[in-house]
C-alpha cells in the first residue's frame, strides 16, 4: 500500500508540474476488498463488506480544494457514467450506473439506490460452484441469498443490519421471524438478471 501511495503521489506530482491538475478530474478505485482475517477468511472471498467496500476517491477539478467524506453506498458501476458527467461527455444509452456528481456536490446525500454484489462457493475457479451468493447492500442493510446452481432454490440467506455490524458483519439475523418482510423487500430490488425466485 505505500508503494502504491507513493506511486500515486509520482502521478499528482507530475500533473501538478506539467499545470495539468486544474483541468484533470481523477479517480483511484479498487476492483475489490480484501480479507484479513476477519470470520477466519484471507483474500477476496465472499460477499462480506471486507470485499465489497472498496476505497474510491473521486476529485473534480472544479471542486479542487473542498475535500469531503461521503458514507452513501455506491457502485464501481457508477464511475462510468460519473466521468462522463464530469468531462461533459454523453452518456450512452443503455449504461447501468449512476452518476455521482450529486454526491461529489453535497456528501450528505442519502443512498438513492443499492449496491449489488455476487459470489460464489466455493470460491476456487477449479472446481464448478455449487452455490452462487448475491447480495444486495443498502444504507442500514446487508441480504445475501444463496441460491444452488443446481436446483435453482435459495437454500441459506443471511441479513445483518449494518448499524449495528458496521464493518464485519457478526451476527446473522436471518432467521428471526420479524426480519422475514424486510428480506422479502430486500429480495424484491435484485436485478431480473441474478434470477433469484
Amino acid at each position: 500500500m505505500t508503494y502504491t501511495d507513493a506511486q500515486i503521489g509520482r502521478v499528482l506530482k507530475a500533473l501538478e508540474k506539467n499545470g495539468l491538475h486544474r483541468n484533470t478530474d481523477i479517480v483511484l478505485w479498487a476492483d475489490h476488498g480484501f480479507h484479513l482475517g476477519e470470520h477466519g477468511l484471507w483474500c477476496k472471498t465472499t460477499n462480506y463488506e471486507s470485499d465489497t467496500h472498496v476505497p474510491l476517491i473521486i476529485v473534480d477539478s472544479d471542486q479542487r480544494g473542498r475535500p469531503a467524506k461521503c458514507e452513501a453506498v455506491v457502485e464501481l458501476l457508477d464511475i462510468f457514467p460519473t466521468l462522463c458527467e464530469l468531462c461533459g461527455v454523453p452518456k450512452p444509452d443503455g449504461l447501468e450506473g449512476k452518476s455521482l456528481l450529486p454526491w461529489l456536490k453535497d456528501s450528505g446525500r442519502a443512498t438513492q439506490s443499492p449496491a449489488f454484489s455476487q459470489f460464489p462457493r466455493p470460491w476456487f475457479y477449479r472446481e464448478k460452484p455449487e452455490y452462487m451468493g448475491y447480495s444486495v447492500r443498502t444504507e442500514t442493510h446487508r441480504y445475501v441469498a444463496w441460491k444452488n446452481l443446481t436446483t435453482g432454490a435459495v437454500d441459506f440467506r443471511e441479513l445483518y443490519d449494518m448499524r449495528e455490524n458496521s464493518r464485519f458483519e457478526e451476527v446473522n439475523i436471518a432467521d428471526r421471524p420479524d426480519q422475514r418482510e424486510l428480506m422479502r423487500c430486500l429480495s424484491l430490488l435484485f436485478p431480473r438478471s441474478m434470477i433469484l425466485p
